[in-house]
């Protein structure tokens, strides 16, 4: 076999299969599964965490270590993530926010489309619209 008497180059084949097959593929099927199973909004939360889990997973596995912009940056994502749970009526009470009135939009017809339409009326007899016939697949 090519890998019998090489160890790095084992070693090596067996990182890359790992990485391919099991950190990439498999991880990629299983969020998309599980993904599939929240909603959008939820998915987005999961999603934006993924940065403060590696983070994390750095500080548990090789030590590194959080610096100041580091624990502000992942709290920001926690608080986003906290925030985006919460209704939006209760962030307004918490806030002493007013909801906002409704502002009703009138509609503007265009002119062009206005014309065609007074056009049509002119020139369509109502008389001679019907329902479609119950017996047969074709309008009268």
């Amino acid at each position: 076999s090519a890998f019998s008497g090489d160890d790095t180059l084992r070693t090596v084949a067996l990182a890359a299969g790992w990485t391919g097959l099991i950190t990439t593929a498999a991880n990629r099927v299983g969020e998309t599964t599980a993904l599939g199973k929240v909603s959008s909004s939820e998915a987005s939360v999961l999603l934006a965490t993924e940065p403060l889990w590696a983070a994390l997973f750095a500080s548990l596995w090789i030590g590194d270590e959080f610096g100041p912009q580091d624990i502000v940056g992942g709290g920001l994502i926690v608080t986003a993530c906290l925030l985006s749970s919460v209704k939006a009526e209760t962030l307004r009470d918490i806030f002493g926010i007013e909801e906002p009135e409704e502002e009703v939009e009138e509609v503007l017809l265009d002119p062009a489309f206005a014309a065609a339409a007074v056009l049509m009326a002119d020139t369509v007899d109502p008389s001679t619209l019907s329902s479609k016939d119950s017996d047969s697949d074709s309008f009268q």
